[in-house]
């Protein structure tokens, strides 16, 4: 077993929000997967203010070198938009749990949690047996279901296919259901962002491995919501169900 100390793998820091992940991956004796363990820093602990030091010494490391885990460290980056024009105000640099984002933070389409979301398909995309392949190249996605809907945004899930490797989401507005790709995921969720408020959409799924792609699941439908009343004194306005 390699030492956690010698596994830590800081990547260069971008422009864009959020960073990208620091991880840690052992490795073991025997060839088998790991699973995958997110460690979310506190406020004023990303990489930013502290450095490494939250993912050298939180203790996540030791633990995942003898559990055979690889552990996945997202940061964020403190904003200021009087210094940094176009990050939201939140100098402390915390993960959003009040809205600091915008108004999808607390669902599967919040930036934050569809950004995790992604680097996790990331770290995690192909490992798939050749028979396995073969299987998802003739299975369509089952149980495609909306988990979640925003006046911006739509979150979809259904039952993964055994040896896929990836999963193209397909979209059509209007009545005319002309569907076009609108993104491929390894993992069987996908957020559909940036929408128009008031709009319905129709979606399908298609599993593919190999380098092709199997059949489309049953369409489903959703239609964002309206854009949520303004409320100038907040704890006074109404709540709609």
């Amino acid at each position: 077993m390699t030492s956690a100390s010698s596994l830590f793998r800081p990547h260069p820091h971008p422009t864009a929000w959020p960073r990208p992940v620091t991880h840690m991956c052992p490795r073991p004796a025997r060839p088998s997967p790991c699973r995958v363990h997110i460690a979310l820093h506190g406020c004023k602990q990303n990489y930013d203010a502290i450095g490494d030091r939250y993912v050298q010494h939180a203790r996540y490391n030791e633990w995942a070198d003898t559990n055979h885990l690889i552990i996945l460290y997202p940061q964020t980056i403190a904003g200021d938009p009087v210094t940094n024009f176009g990050t939201p105000l939140h100098p402390y640099g915390c993960w959003d749990w009040w809205g600091y984002t915008d108004f999808n933070y607390a669902v599967k389409a919040g930036r934050q949690t569809a950004t995790i979301k992604a680097m996790l398909d990331r770290l995690t995309r192909g490992h798939v047996s050749t028979r396995s392949s073969r299987v998802a190249d003739r299975t369509a996605p089952d149980s495609l279901k909306v988990n979640d809907i925003s006046d911006t945004a739509v979150a979809l899930a259904w039952t993964p296919v055994v040896g896929t490797l990836t999963y193209t989401a397909y979209r059509a507005s209007g009545a005319d259901h002309d569907f076009a790709a609108i993104g491929t995921v390894a993992r069987p969720s996908f957020s559909d962002t940036g929408l128009s408020p008031a709009t319905r959409c129709a979606y399908k799924v298609t599993a593919g491995a190999g380098g092709s792609e199997g059949p489309a699941s049953p369409v489903v439908t959703a239609t964002t919501l309206p854009v949520p009343p303004r409320c100038p004194a907040p704890g006074s306005c109404p709540v709609a169900r």
